[in-house]
């Protein structure tokens, strides 16, 4: 399961009621996990589409980030209200809000969403940021659904994967903090199989996933629920008396139906309560097992101190990090959110020095004469900078980026303790931190 060690429980809001709603269910969350509540509003300018000329004043304090900053004080106000004794932070972020939330996700226990909503100022379907967020964050995601909470049981769907393994145990802690019954769902669509061997083989799947979780949770009342018919039919129809349905992201085996473009999805858009999805990214954490599982992230492999000459990065991210550990933790989150690392460019060490090349004399003289007009521009002292922090023992990486994405980005790096991160667009750079 997602390692809750230091996270805090973050929620998206853009301004809709279902928002507030949303923000309501995040404090209870956090009030539950002991954890603070982290209240993120992604910020967009709008697109024009008319000349306007230029705009008069200083930007940042026009009344649209002043809406939005608005919007964040009420939502806070409504997490005090749900939910005194929980620590409340707010941050509005520039940014696209899909990018924005998945890269705050790595950092979180559990991401909490609304269903549905105009966006705010931002002009956001908040639907579409529920479903991308449930398919690539780096925590659970809570996609609240309805409106306030019920008293019926919470919901599993089981299948036998790792992916279920994730969710089940999920379920557990959920009915265990909300004193809740646990109905675990396995449903199986086979037309071609006798149903009384169909059934058995659903009843003895349920007894394995639950057998481990019912002795860590020995007060959580579990009622198993085998049962022939599809899925998502029978998960949207359970929903109707749940307060909470619970689903891994990628099932798979021998009870297949559980994915997230399928089952997951229906759920999403169809449910009467609110939906938690737990990505399969993890490994599971049975209560048997004493480890209790790092991420298996494979997305390809950086260019790591690759010997080619670099003129400038062009869209993308750059900066240092300090460490080689806190590196990988960089490209395990890129990872993480779907990103195949396989562009991302490595400089390290004395070798990373020599391939940085910031006078051009080891690569020719068409490197030579680059630099000799750099020396008059900004990316000079960007290249000082990075030579200098190479000779630190830092690393410098280099990140594909686009205008949309790259304060996530850059957040990310920042994150991990990144520094003199830069975003270089194909005539321009601009400083996205401090040196």
């Amino acid at each position: 399961m997602h390692d809750t060690t230091s996270s805090r429980v973050i929620v998206g809001i853009d301004g809709s009621e279902q928002a507030l709603v949303a923000v309501r269910a995040a404090a209870r969350e956090a009030h539950h996990r002991a954890k603070p509540l982290h209240i993120v509003h992604a910020f967009i300018w709008p697109s024009l589409h008319v000349n306007v000329g230029p705009v008069a004043g200083d930007l940042p304090e026009t009344g649209l980030r002043h809406h939005a900053e608005d919007l964040l004080e009420e939502a806070a106000a409504e997490a005090r209200k749900a939910a005194p004794q929980v620590p409340v932070t707010t941050a509005l972020i520039d940014g696209a809000a899909t990018p924005v939330l998945l890269a705050e996700s790595h950092l979180a226990a559990l991401l909490v969403l609304g269903d549905r909503g105009l966006g705010g100022v931002s002009g956001l379907i908040i639907g579409s940021v529920a479903v991308h967020a449930a398919a690539h964050a780096g925590c659970p995601v809570l996609v609240i659904r309805g409106t306030e909470p019920s008293a019926g049981p919470v919901v599993v769907g089981v299948d036998g994967s790792e992916a279920s393994e994730l969710a089940v145990g999920f379920a557990f802690e959920e009915c265990a903090n909300r004193g809740a019954e646990l109905v675990a769902v396995l449903a199986w669509h086979d037309a071609g199989s006798p149903t009384a061997t169909a059934e058995q083989a659903a009843r003895r799947v349920l007894s394995e996933s639950l057998a481990g979780w019912r002795e860590r949770y020995p007060d959580v009342v579990v009622r198993p629920a085998p049962v022939r018919g599809h899925p998502r039919h029978i998960l949207v129809e359970h929903s109707k008396t749940a307060q909470l349905v619970v689903l891994g992201a990628r099932g798979r085996d021998t009870f297949k139906g559980l994915l997230l473009g399928s089952v997951s999805q229906a759920l999403l858009h169809h449910s009467a309560c609110p939906v938690a999805v737990v990505r399969a990214t993890l490994s599971p954490r049975h209560p048997s097992e004493a480890d209790p599982g790092i991420p298996t992230i494979s997305t390809g492999r950086p260019l790591d101190n690759v010997d080619r000459f670099i003129a400038r990065p062009v869209d993308a991210v750059s900066g240092l990090v300090p460490s080689r550990q806190l590196l990988d933790e960089v490209l395990d989150a890129l990872r993480a959110a779907g990103t195949d690392v396989s562009d991302v460019v490595v400089l390290h060490g004395p070798e990373g020095v020599r391939i940085l090349d910031t006078d051009g004399t080891r690569h020719g003289g068409r490197a030579r004469f680059v630099r000799f007009f750099q020396n008059w521009g900004y990316d000079d002292a960007v290249l000082n900078l990075y030579d200098e922090g190479l000779r630190k023992g830092e690393s410098a990486v280099m990140i594909p980026a686009t205008l949309e994405n790259k304060v996530a980005i850059a957040r990310l790096l920042q994150h991990h303790r990144g520094h003199a991160i830069h975003y270089f667009g194909v005539r321009s750079a601009e400083s996205l931190s401090g040196p």
